[in-house]
């Protein structure tokens, strides 16, 4: 009835499902779980030796972030192009949880060193391609600022997790969602 994919996390655990069909007939209600995610976990969750219940149902919400990392190299604008052919944009890191997923991604693959993100420096400011507000920032010291006119506008991550802005016409590897 519920599924979840596999890249769904909840505070960085895998999102685990547990469902009677009690609860499944509940859940069976669209509007009343609308956005939610329920993750029902017996109180307590575990004794070290198993589960123990509860009649409590906990509504939580929940955290999905999908991506696709591309090994294959691109400059910037390709690479943009190539998500919205294929998926649906290049990725936006909103917060420091999506940046140590994506973190987590590009240090298991065999990518290059720095890999584009969907931020793009345009009319003075840096952006999210996807219209994200650019809230949580993971800039290296000095690098927000640091910007050759014409050529230093697209950022990249880097397999530290740190933020760079680099000539747009590098060919990096680059994560689509």
């Amino acid at each position: 009835m519920f599924s979840t994919s596999t890249n769904c996390s909840f505070i960085f655990q895998p999102v685990i499902l547990i469902l009677n069909s009690v609860y499944n007939k509940h859940l069976s209600q669209p509007s009343t779980y609308y956005d939610l995610f329920v993750r029902v976990c017996w109180d307590g969750c575990t004794t070290g030796t198993g589960w123990f219940g509860s009649s409590t149902l906990r509504i939580l919400p929940f955290f999905c972030f999908s991506t696709t990392v591309m090994e294959e190299k691109m400059a910037w604008e390709e690479a943009l192009e190539y998500c919205k052919e294929t998926h649906t944009t290049l990725t936006s890191l909103t917060s420091e949880t999506e940046n140590l997923l994506t973190l987590k991604e590009i240090q298991q693959g065999t990518v290059t060193d720095r890999v584009w993100i969907g931020l793009c420096f345009l009319a003075d400011r840096w952006l999210w391609v996807d219209g994200s507000p650019l809230i949580y920032e993971a800039w290296s010291v000095g690098d927000r600022e640091h910007q050759c006119p014409g050529r230093n506008y697209c950022g990249a991550i880097n397999k530290n997790g740190v933020w760079e802005n680099l000539d747009c016409k590098e060919k990096l590897s680059f994560i689509c969602v």
